[in-house]
């Protein structure tokens, strides 16, 4: 499911914002604290909700959030938002579904899509190469083989977003989130990428700055959807 908020005044552009939690946990009520602070900033925000592993694949999570996107092109104009002004924001594992979001290949799903449906991503704390994760108690849940890390890693494929990339990372992350946010920058070198360490900032309390409009992390978000 999906909720819409939609912009105070004509819209900016539309954001689509994907909820962490490891693919095993919460939904898109856990972020819904992001409306308020979007919406004053004429941005209109969709909220995205996926099924969860262990009940579902890693597979079917893409899936799903694909057809979200799918569905907000077609259908955001009625709520004040822009098609063509679509970008993909997620934290944590929403920062991994966020990255395979902008490296997927639309047309490819529906012939209706345009190619350069993500005009810019934002993932903030992701994991974009999944093999490390095999040997985790992560995994318990998610039952990734290599061939499911390999095909859901971003760092495997080429990015199809129109415009830039802005992977944001907390200071205070662990050196493994620290590499993983390297990794994908050096992985996508054909399309303008910027990372940004958060100071002070540790796995979940970076979103926190995405909610206030003051922030270092929000004015960074608003000047990739300009």
């Amino acid at each position: 499911g999906l909720d819409i908020v939609p912009s105070r005044g004509p819209s900016r552009a539309v954001l689509v914002f994907v909820h962490g939690g490891y693919g095993q946990l919460s939904d898109k009520g856990s972020v819904s604290f992001l409306a308020r602070t979007c919406s004053e900033s004429a941005l209109t925000l969709v909220l995205v909700n996926y099924n969860l592993t262990p009940a579902v694949t890693l597979d079917k999570i893409v899936s799903e959030v694909r057809a979200a996107c799918g569905w907000v092109f077609r259908n955001i104009e009625a709520y004040g938002g822009d098609p063509n002004r679509i970008f993909v924001a997620g934290n944590s594992a929403g920062g991994h579904l966020t990255a395979m979001m902008a490296a997927t290949d639309w047309p490819a799903l529906d012939s209706a899509l345009p190619r350069d449906l993500v005009k810019g991503g934002l993932p903030i704390s992701g994991i974009f190469d999944l093999e490390p994760l095999l040997s985790t108690t992560i995994n318990h849940a998610v039952k990734l083989d290599v061939d499911a890390a390999v095909r859901n890693s971003p760092i495997h494929y080429r990015p199809t977003l129109y415009g830039k990339l802005l992977i944001p990372v907390g200071g205070l992350e662990s050196d493994e989130c620290h590499r993983q946010t390297r990794l994908l920058s050096e992985a996508w070198k054909e399309v303008p990428t910027r990372v940004i360490s958060i100071e002070g900032c540790h796995h979940y309390s970076i979103l926190l700055e995405l909610a206030n409009a003051d922030s270092r992390l929000f004015g960074a978000a608003l000047e990739l959807m300009e």
